[in-house]
């Protein structure tokens, strides 16, 4: 297929870029990338990756092949994990599917910058894009991104979007947090549910509180401005351990969950205690017992569910 073919099956992303010849895709956009990027260079690199990008198409062909460069791409068949395919040069791959019709899923890396260089299907057979029957926009820092998923797939805003055929756009930003500055809202994305998890990094980046609470209201400001609050759900942040925080914040960071309640609380937003999603257990984390781990990630996914609907 061409390049502009191939469009018709992506989802997940608010730009595209051709580059290598192939095709680059961006959950967020270029404005906001680069406001991230003044703040710190590797926050513009973590907004650039193709987080929950991915290509979602029904077929009858008896085999799918797709040609990528630049990461680890997982594909998933009728909603199934089927396989993860490295490809850092451009590699073509196929995958087998049974006689009738099937789902195929291809995602981009989760945290590298990949590129679909083509998608072929066998002489006389089609394909046509899957049908979801909800959005959701996910807004959040690395935890909303997937860092230390070892599936890609696994990922909690992954996760609860296949439960309920969800179609996602997913705006995590390892390190990122309440910055009003680096939200507008999407301009051809018009979301059930919005769904905001940043916190874990507000006390570490050494605003005072006063700072922390003017960047917390006007950021959940924006949100109701853009979406009313009903559809906003604002979740605390999940267990961590003391270690993996600074002595000298600990207490700051107890007080910051609070403000960020208060805060949801004072415009109406629904919220949801990140403390209640996944157990205070070392099992369930990344060697950091910061990053929930594949078993971690699919409590959390499991637990939130309920507050959705």
């Amino acid at each position: 297929m061409t390049l502009r073919e191939i469009r018709k099956f992506l989802f997940g992303a608010v730009e595209t870029r051709e580059e290598k010849g192939g095709l680059r895709a961006f959950p967020i956009p270029e404005k906001i990338r680069r406001i991230w990027g003044e703040k710190a260079d590797w926050l513009e690199t973590h907004a650039s990756f193709p987080t929950g990008v991915r290509l979602d198409l029904h077929t009858d062909a008896p085999t799918v092949c797709f040609t990528l460069s630049g990461g680890t791409f997982t594909v998933a068949l009728d909603g199934l994990f089927a396989g993860k395919w490295e490809a850092m040069e451009k590699t073509t791959f196929s995958l087998s599917l049974p006689a009738g019709d099937h789902r195929v899923t291809m995602w981009y890396p989760l945290h590298e910058n990949g590129i679909v260089h083509d998608l072929t299907l066998p002489e006389g057979y089609s394909a046509t894009p899957h049908a979801y029957d909800c959005s959701f926009l996910f807004l959040g820092d690395s935890i909303t991104q997937g860092f230390c998923a070892e599936h890609d797939t696994c990922a909690f805003a992954l996760q609860v979007s296949a439960a309920c055929n969800a179609d996602c756009l997913i705006q995590g930003v390892g390190g990122a947090y309440f910055n009003p500055d680096a939200f507008e809202k999407p301009e051809y994305f018009d979301p059930h549910r919005v769904i905001v998890a940043f916190g874990t990094n507000d006390p570490t980046w050494g605003f005072d509180g006063e700072t922390l609470r003017k960047q917390t209201g006007d950021y959940l400001e924006k949100l109701v401005a853009a979406f009313g609050p009903a559809k906003v759900l604002c979740i605390l942040p999940i267990w961590r351990s003391e270690n993996s925080l600074k002595e000298e914040i600990r207490g700051f960071y107890g007080e910051c969950m609070a403000m960020i309640r208060q805060e949801a609380e004072k415009r109406d937003i629904p919220v949801v205690d990140g403390l209640t999603l996944v157990p205070h257990h070392p099992d369930y984390f990344a060697a950091d017992c910061l990053h929930p781990n594949d078993r971690g990630f699919g409590a959390y996914a499991c637990n939130l569910l309920p507050y959705l609907f």
